[in-house]
């Protein structure tokens, strides 16, 4: 009996054999193999959303930030309630919401004033890191 009798004429041919051995060689064992390709394309999709909503945040940003160079009351404001600015014959009232109880506080030492302006730039900068540096800001106009 001759060994190879039972196998299928197609089978036998080099092409067919090559060609398999080739897929599945293309598909699970290469380095760009079907799984990783998958994986790559979900991460470049979820990087496409992620630059389509930062540029969003961007546009925002700069929309702000040229509001409140071109709008001097605007700014004035805005140093007031964010950085808690206030002209020297001023005293300023903050109202904290605890979980338990509100509590009003006085701001009336320059040192309790930048430590918690210290706090609300590290919060703000985490916001508005595209505003570039915050110092202009930190500057007396008033």
């Amino acid at each position: 009996m001759k060994p190879f009798t039972r196998i299928p004429k197609p089978l036998k041919n080099f092409y067919v054999l090559f060609g398999a051995f080739f897929l599945t060689w293309m598909l699970f064992v290469d380095s760009n193999d079907l799984i990783s390709q998958v994986k790559l394309t979900t991460k470049k999709n979820n990087l496409e959303s992620q630059k389509a909503f930062y540029k969003a945040k961007k546009e925002e940003v700069n929309k702000a930030r040229e509001e409140l160079t071109t709008n001097k009351a605007l700014l004035e404001k805005f140093a007031r309630e964010n950085y808690l600015m206030k002209k020297p014959s001023e005293d300023i009232y903050v109202v904290v919401k605890n979980d338990r109880q509100k509590v009003l506080k006085k701001w009336s030492s320059s040192e309790d004033f930048f430590v918690y302006r210290a706090y609300e730039t590290f919060l703000f900068s985490l916001s508005g890191f595209l505003w570039g540096s915050t110092i202009g800001l930190s500057t007396s106009i008033f």
